[in-house]
């Protein structure tokens, strides 16, 4: 338990290097983003209000009441039951 305790206090530093946990892609990602606002080239600046939906969109439905229906309404008829057949055992055939 000493040597975990020793290598451990080895590999301990009392600061952080702050480029081992800066973020390289999204500076770069920014320093492109910029570089494309100064050439306003391929430019899209976020809007203040977000879009309304048009009219006749997707059905909005009530899960809750669904569910409810389907657990306390009335079951749809079982299925009518097939016809069994009787398998024919192949243990004791030859071919």
């Amino acid at each position: 338990m000493k040597q975990f305790a020793d290598a451990i206090a080895c590999l301990t530093r009392n600061e952080l290097d702050m480029d081992e946990v800066s973020d390289h892609y999204a500076a770069a990602l920014e320093h492109l983003a910029e570089k494309k606002r100064k050439k306003a080239k391929d430019v899209v600046e976020p809007g203040g209000e977000p879009e309304h939906e048009e009219e006749g969109g997707a059905e909005v439905i009530d899960l809750v009441k669904v569910l409810k229906q389907r657990v306390g309404g009335t079951r749809p008829a079982p299925a009518a039951k097939r016809a069994s057949t009787k398998a024919v055992p192949t243990a004791g055939r030859k071919r």
